[in-house]
């Protein structure tokens, strides 16, 4: 006993000063027990007192549990808003970068019009914005080796030219002047023109 007390003594002092455990003089210990308050300790107050607590601890165990599911239901619609939210961040996200695309993909093809370049290029112009997309293609337009002019005559008028020939006149030329070709008198029968 006597050791509890001078260690509680020493504790005490050691907030303010450090004493040495030999100057500590033992003091002689109660036997009188206080409780929390200051009191001496009633066995008959303190199993009143736990019978209380037990009583009130009874009473709160529903009232708890349901607290506790309460909460669990509402971090359940919490989650579900949550992560319904998340789905619409997600969805506006995949959206933003699709139309982005549609976008790029219509400035590139506006800029190759504009430069009149052909349309299978439109999709390897680099750029940013429409000015440098139109530039990108301007450039790419001196690259690409451009077709050969295709000569126009008479024998190869081309696709888009317009035939000045009649077709008397054609029979003439293949012919010749003397479209007569089958002879009056009976000796002979085809009369082939002679070439000068």
């Amino acid at each position: 006993m006597a050791d509890t007390t001078t260690q509680a003594v020493v504790t005490e002092t050691l907030a303010t000063e450090v004493i040495p455990a030999e100057k500590v003089q033992a003091q002689p210990a109660e036997k009188v027990v206080l409780g929390k308050d200051g009191t001496p300790f009633d066995p008959e107050r303190a199993m009143a007192l736990i019978e209380k607590l037990q009583n009130e601890n009874k009473e709160l165990k529903p009232k708890a549990k349901l607290a506790d599911e309460l909460t669990a239901e509402q971090q359940k619609i919490k989650d579900a808003q949550m992560s319904e939210l998340e789905k619409a961040n997600k969805r506006a996200l995949e959206l933003e970068v699709e139309l982005k695309a549609i976008t790029r993909r219509e400035m590139q093809r506006a800029a190759a019009e504009k430069a009149k370049l052909p349309m299978e290029f439109a999709e390897r112009l680099r750029g940013e914005t429409q000015e440098e997309l139109e530039a990108d293609a301007m450039k790419l337009l001196t690259v690409i080796p451009k077709a050969p002019a295709l000569k126009t005559d008479v024998t190869n008028p081309g696709g888009g030219s317009q035939v000045t020939e009649t077709r008397e006149q054609k029979r003439e030329r293949l012919k010749g002047t003397n479209s007569q070709i089958f002879s009056n008198d009976a000796k002979t029968g085809v009369v082939w023109p002679m070439q000068e």
